[in-house]
């Protein structure tokens, strides 16, 4: 029994050691990116439940304004801290690792970078990063749909407007089983169209748009994750990808893949998660 523990335990300590060199690996790896403020690299090394959330413009800024905050700081990569997150939704298995890097070179400093995977996936991809401030951190409440929105009455429409510009961001109503929402940007371009379920605001439909009107995403999102159906299109409004998400992000049935004229380059087909034919 004692022999069994013991091989139990050494098997158990060594997959964490080689999970933990991966990360360190991956963490350096990202480090350096956004040193070198490689908004594409980056983009490369999100894994895809997130590429699918953001467009490249969005990292760009982002990156840029990482390699502004950590230009000229080293990170201690040896005395890190982790923890494993659980999703608040119950029903979901996509648990993830964070890291937390400290920053060094000003004392007594509590600012850390922090590097996030998906624990079942082999850590060569980051689910997020960020730096975090301890000292300068506002409270901050994690939104997963429009559950803290004021729900509109029936027939009243709600119009949202930058404070500054006066230019509208946000548009609501509702009917009897949805509230939709409507975003534009800052040159009152529609960008999104979300239809979230009264009965679960953590739930929408959301239908997204480039700047000429053309859709560019049409998906479903659960407490944050994509499931169901998923269409994804280039700029001139052919396809370019579809297919259907399970639960915890598992592929399923037919996914088609297409160049930018809209001819099939690629076809998957998947059996709860796993690729059964290509």
């Amino acid at each position: 029994m004692k022999k069994t523990l013991f091989i139990f335990l050494f098997l158990h300590f060594s997959i964490y050691s080689q999970e933990k060199k991966k990360a360190i690996k991956t963490a350096k790896e990202v480090f350096s990116i956004i040193i070198n403020n490689d908004f594409q690299k980056l983009y490369e090394k999100l894994e895809d439940t997130i590429k699918f959330q953001v467009n490249i413009e969005e990292i760009k800024l982002f990156t840029n304004n990482l390699n502004k905050t950590l230009n000229n700081t080293s990170v201690d990569f040896e005395n890190f801290k982790s923890e494993i997150v659980v999703p608040l939704d119950t029903k979901s298995k996509f648990d993830y690792i964070v890291y937390q890097f400290p920053l060094t070179g000003e004392p007594n400093n509590k600012d850390y970078f922090e590097i996030s995977f998906i624990l079942k996936n082999n850590f060569s991809k980051i689910f997020s990063t960020n730096v975090v401030r301890i000292d300068k951190m506002p409270d901050i409440t994690v939104k997963y749909g429009a559950e803290y929105e004021k729900i509109p009455k029936v027939g009243e429409v709600v119009t949202e407007k930058n404070s500054k510009t006066g230019f509208i961001e946000k548009i609501k109503y509702r009917d009897f089983n949805n509230l939709i929402i409507i975003e534009f940007n800052e040159k009152q371009v529609k960008i999104s169209e979300s239809n979230f379920l009264l009965k679960n605001l953590k739930f929408k439909k959301i239908t997204e748009f480039y700047e000429n009107g053309n859709i560019s995403l049409i998906a479903s999102y659960d407490n944050g994750i994509v499931i169901g159906e998923f269409k994804s299109f280039y700029e001139n409004g052919n396809p370019e990808k579809s297919g259907l998400y399970l639960e915890d992000l598992k592929k399923d049935k037919t996914w088609n893949y297409y160049n930018v004229d809209g001819a099939i380059v690629e076809i998957e087909k998947y059996q709860n998660g796993k690729l059964v034919d290509q």
